[in-house]
């Protein structure tokens, strides 16, 4: 699988195709309505994964907005399951993010999805509600990326008045 940024108007029916055969909409969600904001906001954040054929058989959307990042929407088709397909986009989504120097990212989804889709944190790994019913995973800070690190010479140093 390739992954690529989303192309509009070629991608727009794929993907909104496959959000349901992923149970990611529901009947308050409307996928024009979720795509359309992002497009106008790091449109190069929302990733499709293409097949040999250059059929879209997965996606993701990310957004960073200065403090953390979120992978959004992550949908890997039924038929290319276990295949290590989710893992490849959310690698690429973080690259993505790392490159706008993102310390922490953060994955959103509810449980349901998750499981359906085989998609599950690390073992270890703080799950924490978000709400009701999405929940992020934390995949961790970034100690080298953080401006406010231990590490960083970029450190504020705090006073005591």
């Amino acid at each position: 699988m390739k992954t690529r940024p989303y192309h509009r108007p070629t991608d727009q029916t794929a993907v909104i195709r496959l959000w349901p055969a992923c149970g990611l909409l529901h009947r308050w969600n409307d996928p024009y309505l979720d795509i359309e904001p992002k497009l106008s906001v790091q449109p190069e954040l929302f990733l499709v994964g293409v097949d040999a054929d250059a059929n879209i058989i997965g996606n993701a959307m990310a957004g960073y907005a200065g403090r953390r990042g979120w992978i959004n929407y992550l949908a890997v088709a039924p038929d290319k399951r276990r295949s290590a397909l989710g893992r490849q986009l959310m690698h690429a989504a973080e690259a993505e993010l790392t490159k706008r120097s993102c310390p922490k990212t953060e994955f959103a989804s509810s449980g349901r999805q998750r499981r359906r889709a085989g998609v599950l944190p690390k073992p270890g790994l703080p799950v924490g509600r978000c709400g009701q019913p999405r929940q992020k995973a934390h995949l961790g800070p970034r100690p080298e990326l953080s401006a406010f690190s231990p590490r960083s010479p970029n450190r504020p140093r705090l006073s005591h008045f």
